[in-house]
């Protein structure tokens, strides 16, 4: 049952792989630096060209502590990175996640937190392909990790997105910002002036 569960989740991605594919785009985990720095530069200029937040001059990539706690995914077409994003495995002292939101109820103990998902400029829109094939990638991995959910903080906007795709995020419950957090969020105060809540996501209800 589990075997046909998973065959029919893998097939309802189907038309973004021929997209893909027909692209020429190509959804991997980068095994060299050359490739990871890549996408290190990416989100940077992602981050950057929306107003998110500002980086120091001369600052090229953008990568922080939880890299190496993480796996990144990207998207490249003739080598050059189109999208990324990062699967971010449990670890001390925490999640992200934690460090911005005061969350009421408790992070499941078998989850992975999803972050730095982005889209180069110019390759936005339409149907989204390369953000679904981000995606796809991720919960494959995450499948194989045997991991039970996720959590992501992310826009209003793009929760509904993935709602429409039948990924259904739920919104978790959190109490009014401590000082520690109201700080934190200065250094991305573009990035938190949109409507961005922490979600969570039950992988078992997707297959």
């Amino acid at each position: 049952m589990i075997f046909f569960k998973k065959l029919f989740f893998n097939l309802r991605f189907l038309p973004i792989d021929i997209i893909l594919f027909l692209r020429g785009i190509k959804i991997i985990i980068p095994d060299d630096l050359f490739l990871l720095e890549k996408i290190f530069k990416l989100r940077k200029e992602v981050y950057e060209e929306k107003g998110y937040r500002s980086f120091e001059n001369g600052c090229e990539f953008w990568q922080d502590e939880y890299d190496n706690k993480a796996i990144n995914v990207g998207a490249f077409k003739n080598g050059e990175a189109m999208g990324a994003v990062r699967i971010i495995f449990r670890c001390n002292p925490g999640f992200p996640v934690e460090n911005y939101f005061n969350i009421k109820e408790k992070i499941p103990e078998n989850c992975a937190e999803i972050s730095k998902l982005v889209v180069k400029n110019g390759s936005r829109g339409g149907k989204r392909s390369i953000l679904i094939g981000l995606m796809k990638k991720a919960l494959d991995l995450s499948f194989k990790k045997s991991l039970d959910h996720w959590i992501f903080f992310m826009p209003k906007g793009l929760s509904d997105s993935f709602r429409k795709m039948n990924i259904n995020f739920e919104e978790m419950e959190i109490y009014p910002d401590t000082e520690e957090e109201i700080y934190n969020k200065k250094e991305m105060e573009g990035y938190f002036k949109q409507d961005i809540k922490p979600y969570t996501l039950s992988l078992k209800n997707l297959i």
